[in-house]
């Protein structure tokens, strides 16, 4: 049966089941069961003779990314949708195809109320046994990405089937590094293990006794050290009589704010660490801190000190892996006149550049990490040296004033975007302009370059536009009248996303120009900035009612975070995505545990709104 027969059909089942909102909000119910009988069997009407078919790996493999284009296809009817990445998955595992199996778990997961954590072992059982040669190692390394990723979550559980398919499969591949990896991670989820249920015992301890000093050292220890939850497990340390972290723990309550006295708390705590056998990685961590503090107000040669003892306490290989070591710092840009290049781990600033003399609207990254951008009030196009803060090129002629700026995927090209509807395309190693474009559509809010440097989204007074970046054709996409504010392509290049003035995220796919999805009401008023995480599975928007929130790639609701006082103009995933960082009209950027959604740090030295933010690395 031919794909254009197969289509006509699918539309005979959306005729059967009824048209479903494309508008998502929260993940559906599981069909009822005698809705998916019925999709069942036209689905084995439609494709039973490619399910007889299909009788190899690859076949199966085929067919199943044909149903999972047809899926997409008949998002309306969620009985067909179902039913057919269920029947797709089934096929890619029996294929012992991981990577296609794994993509579609997490689709069908982005939908419906599943166990998607036990769904993805059975699938992926069934993958190790039947993969076979070269696709071992694939279903190894799939297994070990995976693993990765549950190692920042609770489900131990989880992590013990993940290892343990992995360490069989890398076995038989006759992989020896996977295998070792696979047998060094059973080890550390052991531990995790151990950790967690001694910290649950603590807890129902201090439930009934708050004064044990066991139970108080145990969930102190876990607070600070496992959840960076330092206030609350603080508390605790304070409460261990007879031992040397109490002193510690009562002195950082008392919040110094001497240089001296910071420098005093980071050298014990780097002492304590090298007595600890458990928490070097994240004691460490505290001790820089407070030296970082210490240095940025002291002078002459007890400045020299201090640094110099802190460049030597160096953080483990893991511990650094574990925090993000890819984001170093923070970049933001105001209305009063400064960027401002913030050290992450200490909080304290590295740079002030106080050098523009008017609204700095926008800051962009380079994406090799040197070298950042600005946009300004003054119309004027800016590359910083991220290390040392001197000004790298200045570009003019812009005709109003530049809201957006980012650099394409290979770091050649900077693009810049103004009030009046210009886009411009700069040489970021020459500082001179390649091509001006005019949309001839109000001022330009936002745009973003596609992943494979094809294509640049931008976001206007009323619509988005698609710019080819090698000819500098545009096209409008959508028939929307408010306000664009925002646009963002996912990290695989294969959706957009966009928001505005009436307060929804819509995405769209880049290549058609076709939507795919609405997520209504997704504020009570106007979306400023949506950003993706680095691995796509998450976006990120902030509102002018004050809001951050997070959703699934899919639209489903994860977290909401409240702590700014005004609008939020500005949210970025730091490049590990472990951390979110908004800016407000409050004055204010706030550094948030992605996973969590604990405030980590909150930056509060520009006296006029933050509108530019970006992460340097």
């Amino acid at each position: 049966m031919n794909r254009q027969t197969s289509f006509l059909h699918l539309l005979f089942l959306v005729g059967i089941f009824g048209f479903v909102s494309s508008g998502v909000a929260q993940d559906a119910a599981v069909p009822v069961v005698s809705k998916l009988r019925a999709a069942n069997e036209l689905i084995e009407d439609i494709y039973g003779q490619q399910l007889q078919a299909a009788q190899t790996g690859p076949q199966k493999s085929e067919l199943a990314e044909a149903m999972q284009r047809d899926a997409a296809e008949s998002k309306e009817n969620l009985a067909q949708f179902y039913a057919l990445l269920d029947t797709a998955i089934e096929l890619a595992s029996q294929a012992g195809d991981s990577r296609l199996a794994i993509s579609l778990v997490e689709e069908l997961d982005g939908k419906f109320e599943l166990d998607r954590n036990g769904l993805m072992i059975d699938v992926l059982s069934d993958c190790v046994s039947q993969a076979r040669g070269a696709d071992r190692e694939q279903v190894a390394l799939d297994l070990a990405n995976l693993l990765n990723q549950a190692m920042q979550s609770d489900d131990v559980e989880y992590m013990k089937q993940l290892a343990s398919l992995g360490s069989k499969v890398a076995s038989r591949a006759k992989n020896r590094e996977l295998a070792q990896q696979f047998k060094d991670a059973k080890k550390k989820i052991s531990k995790l293990a151990k950790q967690n249920k001694e910290f649950e015992s603590a807890i129902a301890t201090l439930a009934k006794n708050p004064a044990d000093v066991k139970a108080n050292q145990i969930a102190g220890q876990h607070y600070c050290f496992v959840d960076s939850q330092w206030s609350k497990g603080l508390e605790h340390l304070a409460k261990v009589d007879g031992a040397s972290i109490q002193s510690i723990a009562k002195a950082e309550l008392k919040k110094p704010t001497s240089a001296q006295e910071q420098l005093e708390l980071a050298r014990t705590w780097a002492s304590y660490a090298d007595q600890s056998k458990d928490y070097q990685g994240p004691i460490r961590l505290r001790a820089r801190h407070w030296y970082a503090l210490s240095v940025a107000k002291l002078e002459g040669i007890k400045k020299r000190q201090a640094q110099a003892e802190l460049d030597k306490l160096e953080l483990s290989g893991e511990q650094e892996q574990r925090l993000g070591k890819m984001e170093k710092y923070l970049i933001s840009g105001s209305d009063d006149n400064t960027i401002r290049v913030w050290d992450l781990k200490s909080g304290v600033e590295k740079l002030v550049i106080d050098e523009v003399r008017l609204d700095t609207r926008a800051i962009g990254m380079s994406p090799r990490g040197k070298f950042f951008a600005s946009g300004s009030a003054d119309r004027i196009a800016r590359i910083w040296n991220l290390d040392t803060g001197k000004l790298k090129f200045t570009m003019t002629a812009q005709q109003g004033d530049i809201k957006a700026v980012d650099f394409s995927p290979d770091g050649k090209w900077l693009a810049s975007g103004d009030s009046r509807g210009w886009i411009y395309i700069w040489d970021a190693k020459t500082g001179t302009e390649k091509t001006r474009i005019d949309l001839k559509y109000g001022s330009v809010w936002g745009l973003d370059w596609k992943p494979d440097g094809s294509q640049i989204a931008v976001a206007t007074s009323g619509a988005v536009f698609l710019i080819d970046a090698a000819t500098g054709t545009s096209r409008r996409i959508n028939a929307r009248t408010s306000s664009v504010r925002t646009v963002r392509y996912s990290p695989d290049g294969t959706r957009l996303v966009s928001g505005g003035y009436d307060k929804t995220v819509k995405m769209w796919n880049p290549d058609t120009a076709q939507a795919v999805g609405t997520i209504t009401a997704a504020h009570a008023r106007t979306i400023n900035s949506i950003d993706f995480s680095p691995d796509g599975k998450l976006m990120v928007t902030g509102s002018d009612d004050y809001k951050v929130r997070v959703w699934t790639h899919a639209g489903k609701p994860v977290q909401e975070l409240t702590g700014h006082k005004y609008n939020v103009v500005a949210v970025r995933f730091s490049p590990s995505g472990r951390m979110i960082a908004s800016s407000s009209l409050d004055n204010k950027i706030i550094l948030w545990d992605a996973k969590t959604g604990e405030q980590l740090k909150t930056f509060d030295k520009h006296t006029r709104d933050v509108w530019g933010l970006d992460f340097g690395f």
